[in-house]
């Protein structure tokens, strides 16, 4: 899947928001340059908007290959980045967001 298709494809289920836990987004970025945190919070923002990030995306939003950013990050199958916290919270608003819709749906349909 192109990186143009990939967007795409997330575009259709995009979300607008999530949640971000301060004390552990504190402690988990204790040891980053304030710069690092600039680019860690800007990938999480990008994957969040996007989908898994391709290496060159990686490389142009750390300005070349930033260990610190990158731990912080695994590899998919195909070789994407993704943070795997961010994975979560988009797994769990989803689901949210399903189960929302499926009660709304009920409601709609006059089922209790």
């Amino acid at each position: 899947m192109t990186t143009t298709n990939r967007r795409q494809d997330h575009l259709k289920r995009q979300d607008p928001a999530y949640r971000l836990y301060t004390a552990d987004f504190l402690v988990r970025t204790q040891s980053m340059t304030d710069e690092q945190v600039g680019k860690f919070i800007r990938l999480l923002c990008f994957q969040h908007q996007n989908g898994h990030i391709t290496e060159a995306e990686m490389m142009s939003f750390c300005k070349g290959r930033d260990e610190l950013v990158f731990l912080k990050f695994r590899q998919d199958s195909k070789g994407l980045f993704y943070n795997e916290e961010m994975e979560k919270e988009i797994a769990r608003r989803a689901q949210v967001s399903r189960s929302k819709a499926h009660a709304a749906a009920r409601r709609w349909n006059g089922d209790r």
